[in-house]
């Protein structure tokens, strides 16, 4: 997880590669980067950007096309349906005068939503991209393994330990 107040560092895009690079390369794994930023006009380019860097990294092409950017709020359709409060676009971001030509002077900000509707949205996309079952497996183990060790715990404590 990585969690940006603006455009990434380069070297939180490095780590990101390296992770990407372990889970697609060595260990085969499809990879879905899940974005969630504000619609305005650097939040909506984070996601080319995003993109960009990461194959920045990649001078082999080991990772093109192997990962994905899936942009998950804030979107467009978002804005009509949960209607956060507006704000003016900040119209001295060097991509301001794309973003108003195709969405107006008005921006919105990701965490005007309510923290629910965000877990849902997050909830219903991990959901589409991991083995659901093997993660509840996993879950249920790992309880009993925390059950076990707590009734342990308990056993050592009665004996004096």
């Amino acid at each position: 997880m990585v969690i940006n107040r603006g455009y990434s560092s380069c070297s939180a895009m490095e780590r990101a590669y390296s992770r990407l690079f372990r889970n697609i390369y060595t260990e085969e794994k499809e990879c879905v980067i899940l974005y969630l930023g504000d619609h305005d006009p650097s939040g909506l380019d984070m996601i080319r950007d995003i993109r960009n860097r990461l194959n920045e990294f990649d001078r082999y092409a080991i990772l093109l096309d192997k990962f994905e950017v899936k942009h998950i709020a804030l979107t467009t359709e978002q804005v009509y349906k949960y209607q956060p409060p507006e704000n003016f676009a900040k119209l001295k971001d060097p991509r301001a005068k794309g973003y108003v030509a195709k969405f107006g002077d008005k921006s919105w900000e990701c965490d005007a939503l309510n923290p629910q509707t965000l877990t849902e949205l997050l909830k219903t996309e991990i959901e589409k991209v991991i083995d659901v079952n093997l993660y509840q497996s996993t879950m249920s183990k790992e309880n009993d393994m925390i059950d076990t060790l707590l009734k342990t715990s308990e056993e050592l404590k009665a004996k004096g330990y």
